[in-house]
Order: structure tokens, then sequence, then C-alpha cells
């Protein structure tokens, strides 16, 4: 399985050509967490046109499986958490609790945020913008 990450599904938004392609190719392959979710739902309502944007979301993502945080992947975040900051380095807990569901699934994360989320331990990533 493979989980779209924030910035990736803003391109999916967007129309981006290349990501609308590479869903199509991994069909029945891609998912997202509900933590992206709350992140698109919190720009749209930051947007000049809320309920148009909620309705670009419902209507391009709203068919992709959403990956909710669950017992497993709330242990991998305090984990993650707690060896990241052992190390001096801290991550926003969004990105955190994206990476924990990703790993409790051992699913593949799709992010152009490599420079964070290469950080975590186990982690695959693939950037469909690179």
């Amino acid at each position: 399985m493979k989980f779209l990450d924030t910035d990736t599904s803003v391109e999916v938004l967007r129309s981006n050509p290349k990501i609308r392609e590479q869903i199509r190719v991994e069909l029945g392959r891609v998912a997202t967490t509900a933590v992206t979710v709350a992140e698109l739902h919190y720009g749209a309502a930051r947007s000049r046109d809320p309920i148009r944007e909620l309705e670009l979301i419902e209507s391009v993502l709203g068919e992709l499986p959403v990956w909710s945080l669950d017992h497993l992947a709330a242990r991998q975040f305090g984990t993650i958490k707690a060896e990241l900051e052992g190390r001096g380095e801290r991550l926003p807990d969004a990105d955190l609790f994206i990476a924990a569901i990703c790993l409790s699934h051992g699913a593949t994360l799709v992010t152009h945020n490599t420079r964070h989320f290469n950080r975590i331990p186990g982690l695959v990533i693939e950037d469909w913008l690179a």
C-alpha cells in the first residue's frame, strides 16, 4: 500500500498530470491518512473559497481509502518522537503521525518532503514529484 502525504495530495487537487497518472498506475494500492485529510481540510477552510475547495477534496480524493491512527500507530508515534528528540531533531507531530500510520501498516509514504521523512528509521519513501 502507498499512502499519499499532504504535499502529493495537493498536487492531485491541482490536477498535476504526472501524479494523476501515477495514481492510475497504482490503482487499488493508493490510500491516504486521516492526518492528511485533516491538513487538506484546514487548507480549504483558510482558502478564499472554502466550499469549492472542500468539494474539490471530496470529488478528487473522496474515493481513496483513509487510514486512521490506531493503537499500533500511536505506539509507533511515541517511539519515533522519542528517538528523534533524543537525537536533537524535531518534526511536526502531523508528520510523525503520518509516518507512524505508514510504519504500522508496512506502507510506503509518497511525499516530496523527503528532507523531513528521511529522518525516520524504517520508513519507505517514494517521491513522485522528483
